[in-house]
């Protein structure tokens, strides 16, 4: 099933993301350090300004963006939104990702190793990974529970970096993350509206990237 083979691929980019980054830079983003290209991306994601966020991503992580579109179209095609389902299956056919293709596909691949052979196929038919990133998170937008203050106004979800660790060419931080209503939990009876949350970095080129990992 293309659900399952989307399993095998969160699994695998964990990996992935982890090891070393070979690809070369395509973009323009990225900053001097971490704490900058963090500002700039979390910003860019809170106004909307998709592609400015894309490009402080590492190639890598632009790659599990295009895996990851995929599963969210998949699971999305078989819920209720059937309008942004299809809006969804549009765009990445426009991109070169055909779900109606991918599926039977999909069905051929069992072996991590041809889960990573495979992914890597999907990424090469893309052929603009920062059109594909704007149009598809234009249609989930208005979908995803944002959090909001108590007059509704949508906030900034990431807070600024703090505790930063180099290591080479690579970097960790931590930033507090808003909580939408859905995730609130509570702790001895106190509402818990956010939790620390991990941040990863490459350098590439002498610039910071924002390295996204799979939960």
């Amino acid at each position: 099933m293309l659900r399952g083979l989307c399993l095998l691929v969160v699994s695998l980019c964990s990996i992935f993301l982890l090891a070393a980054e070979t690809s070369c830079v395509k973009n323009e983003g990225g900053y001097s350090t971490p704490n900058e290209v963090w500002d700039a991306y979390r910003q860019a994601m809170h106004k909307g300004r998709w592609k400015d966020a894309f490009r402080h991503l590492t190639p890598r992580s632009q790659e599990y963006c295009v895996q990851g579109f995929v599963f969210i179209a998949a699971y999305v095609r078989g819920g209720p939104d059937k309008d942004s389902a299809a809006k969804l299956k549009a765009i990445l056919g426009k991109h070169g990702l055909d779900l109606d293709q991918i599926e039977p596909e999909a069905e051929k691949v069992t072996s991590k190793a041809e889960v990573a052979a495979y992914v890597d196929q999907l990424n090469q038919r893309v052929k603009d990974k920062e059109q594909l990133f704007h149009d598809v998170m234009s249609v989930l937008e208005p979908k995803l529970p944002w959090p909001r203050d108590k007059r509704g106004k949508r906030v900034i979800i990431w807070g600024k970096l703090t505790a930063v660790t180099v290591v080479g060419d690579t970097a960790i931080g931590k930033c507090m993350e808003k909580l939408d209503q859905n995730d609130v939990f509570e702790i001895g009876g106190v509402r818990q509206t956010e939790r620390e949350a991990e941040i990863a970095f490459r350098k590439l080129n002498g610039r910071w990237f924002v390295e996204q990992r799979p939960e």
